[in-house]
This record gives C-alpha cells, sequence and structure tokens, in this order.
C-alpha cells in the first residue's frame, strides 16, 4: 500500500520559505505500508530500511513526531511497519514522505477515508517537529504527487491552463516531464540547518537575498514556459541558472558542482541541487542520455538512479499490505476490492521493483541477485507482483493485456521469468 511520495524540486528552493513559488514533483520512490496492528493506544513505528525504531518516549524529533501525532488524534493506537525506497537526508522529501505515511497508517487503522486535504493539514504539523518553519512544498507533494506548483502564501492568478487546483498554496500541472537522474552526493546534511543558514544570510543582507530569491522565481517562470512548449534545452537552462543562484546563496557545495560537471559532460541539458543543499542529492535532465549520466555518476563515486517524475495523478492507491489484527481497510480500499496479501520480507526489499519499460514489464533488481532473470509471482486481477512497490496506470493496462492473452493457457496465477533490463535503474544505497 503506498503511502506517500518521494520529491525531488525542480525550481524554487529557499526561495519558496519567503514567499516565493516552487516547482517539485512526486517520484516512483516513496513510502509503503508493510505491516498494522492495533495498539490500545500511541503509535509504534519501524522502519527497517532507515533503521528506524520508535514511538512517543524516544528521544530526538521522531519521538516527538509520534507524540505530537497522538495529541493529533487521540483514541486508539497503533504498531506500524513501512518499506522506504528512497534515503533519508538526500533532499526527495524523505521526512514528509514518513509525515503522510504516518497520517495515512493512522486512517487505515481506524478504517476512515481522510481526504488528502485532511491528511495533508496533519502531515504538515509533523514536519514542524522535524524541520521548525516547514514551507509546506515537501508534504503538499508527499501527500499528491504530481507535477505540483506551489506557493507558501497562496498562488496569484494566471496559474497555468490545465492546472488542477490541489488547495489555495498549490495546483497540479498537466504537463510530462522525462526521467530524471537522481544522485547523491553520499554527504549528509539537515534541512534545519541549511534553511537557518539562508536565514541568517537574509537578515544579513535583505535586499541581495532577496535579488536571488527573484532570480530563482525568474527561473521557475523560464521552466513553466519551457514545460508548457516542450522545449527539453531551455528547461535545461533554466535549472542551471537556478544552480548557480543556489551557489550564491551558500548551499552548494564541491560534491554537489562535480557532479553537476559530471552530467553535463555526460550529455545532460541541465544538473542542480534538489531540496536544502550542502550534501544531499543532485537531479539532472537528460533525455536519452540518462544511463550515461548515472554511469558517470556512479564511476565517481556517488549513488545513482533513474526515476519517473510527476507520478501520483491521484492519490496512493493501496496494493496489497499484510494487516494483523485489522478486520477492514480504509473504505477507498475497500470500494476497489483490494484484499490484503502477503508482503515482502524486509531482507528482500531493495532486491526487485517492478516497473514499465518499452510497454512490457520487467523486473529490475537492485543490487541484483542473478545476472540475467528473477522470478514473480502473477497475482491475476491484481496486477501486483510479490515485491512491487507500485503499479502505474501503464503498468496496470500493459499487465490486464498480457492477463487477457495468457488466460486461455494459463490459470489465474503463474510463475514468470522476466528478463532484467541492464543497466539497473535504481542504486539508492547512499556513499555516506
Amino acid at each position: 500500500m503506498t503511502l506517500a511520495y518521494g520529491k525531488v524540486i525542480l525550481f524554487g528552493e529557499h526561495a519558496v520559505v519567503y514567499g516565493r513559488p516552487a516547482l517539485a514533483g512526486g517520484i516512483d520512490a516513496g513510502v509503503r505500508l508493510e505491516d498494522l496492528r492495533p495498539r490500545p493506544a500511541g503509535a509504534r513505528l519501524r522502519v527497517p530500511d532507515w533503521g528506524l525504531e520508535a514511538d512517543a518516549d524516544s528521544p530526538g524529533a521522531l519521538g516527538a513526531a509520534l507524540a505530537r501525532l497522538a495529541e493529533l488524534l487521540p483514541g486508539p493506537g497503533f504498531d506500524v511497519s513501512l518499506r522506504a525506497s528512497l534515503p533519508l537526508g538526500a533532499g526527495l522529501g524523505g521526512s514528509a514522505a514518513l509525515s503522510v505515511a504516518l497520517v495515512r497508517a493512522a486512517a487505515v487503522a481506524r478504517g476512515a477515508d481522510w481526504p488528502a486535504a485532511r491528511v495533508r493539514e496533519l502531515a504538515h504539523e509533523l514536519e514542524r517537529v522535524f524541520h521548525g518553519t516547514p514551507s509546506g512544498l515537501d508534504d503538499m507533494v508527499a501527500t499528491h504527487g504530481g507535477l505540483c506548483l506551489f506557493r507558501r502564501d497562496g498562488l496569484a492568478t494566471g496559474t497555468p491552463a490545465g492546472a488542477e487546483p490541489l488547495s489555495p498554496q498549490a495546483a497540479r500541472l498537466p504537463w510530462a516531464l522525462p526521467a530524471l537522474v537522481v544522485g547523491q552526493t553520499g554527504v549528509p546534511r539537515a534541512t534545519r540547518d541549511m534553511v537557518a543558514s539562508v536565514r541568517r544570510r537574509w537578515e544579513a543582507g535583505r535586499a541581495a537575498t532577496e535579488r536571488q530569491f527573484e532570480r530563482i522565481e525568474g527561473c521557475l517562470r523560464r521552466g513553466l514556459e519551457a514545460l508548457r512548449v516542450r522545449d527539453l534545452a531551455a528547461l535545461g537552462a533554466a535549472m542551471l541558472e537556478n544552480q548557480a543562484c543556489l551557489g550564491e546563496l551558500g548551499v552548494s557545495i564541491p560534491e554537489i558542482e562535480r557532479m553537476v560537471s559530471l552530467a553535463l559532460e555526460a550529455g545532460a541539458l541541465g544538473a542542480k541541487l534538489t531540496g536544502a543543499g550542502g550534501g544531499g542529492g543532485v537531479i539532472a535532465l537528460a533525455p536519452g542520455r540518462e544511463a550515461e549520466v548515472a554511469a558517470a555518476w556512479r564511476a565517481a563515486g556517488f549513488a545513482a538512479f533513474v526515476t519517473a517524475v510527476g507520478g501520483g495523478a491521484a492519490a496512493p492507491g493501496p496494493p496489497g499490505c499484510r494487516l494483523r489484527g485489522l478486520h477492514a481497510l480504509a473504505p477507498a480500499a475497500r470500494r476497489e476490492g483490494v484484499m490484503p496479501g502477503a508482503g515482502a520480507s524486509s531482507s528482500t526489499f531493495w532486491k526487485r521493483r517492478c516497473t514499465e519499460q518499452s510497454r512490457s514489464l520487467r523486473c529490475s533488481t537492485v543490487p541484483c541477485a542473478s545476472a540475467n532473470t528473477c522470478t514473480s509471482t502473477w497475482r491475476g486481477r491484481s496486477t501486483n507482483f510479490s515485491t512491487s512497490t507500485r503499479s502505474s496506470p501503464k503498468a496496470a493496462a500493459a499487465s490486464r493485456r498480457q492477463e487477457s492473452s495468457a488466460a486461455a493457457n494459463s490459470s489465474a496465477r503463474s510463475t514468470r521469468r522476466m528478463p532484467l533490463p541492464p543497466p539497473p535503474a535504481l542504486a539508492l544505497i547512499s556513499t555516506g
């Protein structure tokens, strides 16, 4: 059950905190529900992939966030195990995805079907525990996915034609975006520290800092126009200028600058840091050259993966999670007729990720358990594989076509062997 999306910021980091717009996209990697059990009160959390285990009495920000959740949602508690396919502290919205996932887990535990606005409102309160004064962009994208235009104080009139309002602060844009390459510097950083650093700069020289924010907003406007007319070269140029502005704000570091240079040398049209900077992640726009950019980063010692951006045109759907001691999914899940299924163990979590490539379903394994093939279990009409993280609408359609053609010769459940796409598209293990 996918609960929340990770994100990349295309334009507007830091400036968004000061009332400027930002553009971000949900990515395939995110947080999903593995196991949920009732408990008398409070929440107990486990995220094996992040090495996290805590409850409201635990020290630190995570314990404080769980305590805040209990204040916001008094009543029956839950014991939840989550699976994460994105790293923490990497500029990919890990804490926001965790916050949204916790709220949605609480809804499932109560048999509730909360609207996305309610989920995001509660998740933002948890983000305040983690980051102090978050803009709200991360939890907005973690909740809704899609390609999201956001302004903290409300979007002005004149949002792009075809945009879907999500709230007074945000709208989901209708445009497609090519896959991006995401790399990891391996340098850990804290969002709160980087936000505080920009705040000190702003207080010491407001006029100069506001000029940088104005330049960043200009990059965003040019990026929106480039997306509208599908001018990827102009989009890449706007990303590079945004990166230059972030460098002048003092949030870039040598590792980020090196990754940007490597990406351009490998054929990228643009590249920039994503998130708060000071380390974390870098994104590159390299249509048709994604593999070359990822290979260049890996050869230099940086982890890299390729991801679709702008996924989640609808709220996360609920394929098979394991529910113990609970007898009902949220109403949305019941309406879709989804039944709980066996979840994969955490030891196999990094082993398999089902994706749609070249209009066919393939299984990509990272690290690869076998050089050429792996085995996945076809689940009939559910279109889920045993360790699938999420099925896109195109993947679901492809799976239905394959199921229809196979129905005459096989039972509803069969085992298929599928080739792995070389090279692996995902490598989320941080070098730091």
